[in-house]
């Protein structure tokens, strides 16, 4: 059950490829795409995606993709067993707290989908106006939730770097094999703790985004957010199957265990920026009406 087990190994041209375009391309366009997202915030479109919501989901992916580099140092960096503890506990808060962040975001956004569009007069709930702070305070306690899940497992049990040397002989050739590994006391409780509360954002995604099925809307972003919430809950049924698969079947080595887990996080990346960033600020980069900033003077009422 360890977090993860690294073989000291030095950098392969394809591990270099997999972080370029892992983590540096989705970096880029994701600055890019929240500049425009901030600086366009009065367009249509914009406006009528919760802007301000979609900035929690935006933090949440730089959390992720700082996750990706960190579980990329404790692979090939030489830095010290402490420096290599240090980054141990580092990756769950980056991980988790990225998740919750985009998880919640998608979720808080579905389900206002589904309450105004079945439960509203005139844009009130329960005689409940949904406003973005309304929104944002759910959002933000859901991350407090991870993060008191996190501080509790870091300040219990927290994570540490143990080295292994090892020696096999292969025909005339004795070869020395260098381990690394992040261990912890109850570790597997901890990490099942933190996988049930991400577990439970999906599904609530889901089951909101079902109820959405039959929404009539023409808002284009309405129908983008569902998909995500689709295709997140696919993406980590079908990552964590895969792993757990080749691992029981002995058939995950080096590269496998690593390529995996970066792969479900870049993809992850990747369907926020095309299905919930890149839609409403499409108009900018198409130019057009309205994409300077200057919407018609009629009120425009959020959809999704």
């Amino acid at each position: 059950t360890d977090f993860d087990r690294i073989h000291t190994t030095p950098p392969t041209p394809l591990a270099t490829v997999v972080v370029t375009l892992g983590v540096v391309v989705p970096l880029v366009v994701l600055v890019g795409i929240h500049v425009l997202n901030t600086a366009y915030s009065n367009v249509p479109s914009i406006k009528a995606s919760n802007s301000n919501l979609n900035h929690f989901a935006y933090v949440g992916c730089y959390f992720i993709l700082f996750a990706e580099v960190v579980y990329t140092s404790g692979e090939f960096a030489s830095f010290d067993i402490r420096a290599k503890t240090v980054l141990c506990n580092v990756f769950p808060w980056c991980l988790i707290l990225g998740l919750t962040l985009v998880f919640s975001t998608v979720c808080v956004k579905t389900g206002r989908l589904y309450f105004i569009y079945t439960n509203s007069v005139n844009g009130k709930v329960n005689n409940l106006k949904l406003k973005d702070n309304l929104l944002a305070g759910i959002i933000v306690g859901l991350v407090l939730t991870s993060a008191v899940l996190l501080t509790a497992w870091t300040w219990s049990h927290p994570l540490v770097r143990y080295a292994t040397n090892s020696t096999v002989l292969s025909g005339d050739t004795v070869v020395i094999l260098n381990e690394e590994f992040c261990d912890s006391e109850n570790q597997g409780y901890w990490f099942a703790a933190v996988i049930i509360f991400e577990t439970i954002l999906l599904a609530s995604c889901v089951v909101l985004a079902f109820l959405n099925r039959n929404v009539k809307m023409k808002d284009f972003q309405t129908h983008s957010v569902i998909l995500l919430a689709y295709l997140l809950t696919l993406t980590a049924i079908v990552g964590a199957a895969t792993y757990l698969i080749l691992s029981d079947i002995g058939a995950l080595n080096l590269s496998l265990s690593y390529g995996i887990p970066c792969f479900v996080l870049s993809l992850t990346v990747y369907l926020c920026i095309f299905l919930l960033f890149l839609p409403p600020v499409w108009p900018v980069l198409k130019r057009k009406p309205g994409f300077n900033g200057n919407p018609p003077p009629k009120r425009i009422t959020r959809q999704d």
